[in-house]
């Protein structure tokens, strides 16, 4: 991942199905933080199993409020067809989008709590 800078890599099945995802932070937290050894510890016991997916209509903003909504940073992108088109990253986004992504976060969140 370092090599190719990059923050996530998606798990592929057999047949091209995506099974999952593994980034940066889930080896921070689910190899690093716990003292698992890298060399011996399996991708399929860190990554992300079924990551939420988006179609490529998708508004940045939408992509950005459903990462942090969600809580994770890489969105892997796919057509109808179910077809791997990339990954967007939190990364990606502009300033702008992200702030009206936090700014409706933020509304959800009011409204959520009024809401009981």
């Amino acid at each position: 991942m370092t090599r190719a800078n990059c923050g996530s890599v998606l798990i592929m099945g057999t047949q091209g199905v995506l099974l999952g995802i593994v980034t940066e932070r889930d080896l921070m937290t689910r190899v690093l933080a716990k003292a698992l050894n890298p060399e011996k510890t399996q991708v399929s016991e860190v990554m992300t199993l079924h990551p939420h997916c988006v179609a490529p209509e998708t508004l940045v903003s939408d992509a950005v409020l459903i990462m942090i909504e969600r809580g994770f940073r890489h969105l892997p992108i796919v057509d109808a067809g179910s077809k791997i088109l990339g990954v967007f990253s939190v990364r990606d986004a502009l300033p702008r989008e992200i702030g009206n992504a936090v700014s409706l976060a933020e509304f959800h969140e009011q409204v959520n709590d009024a809401l009981g």
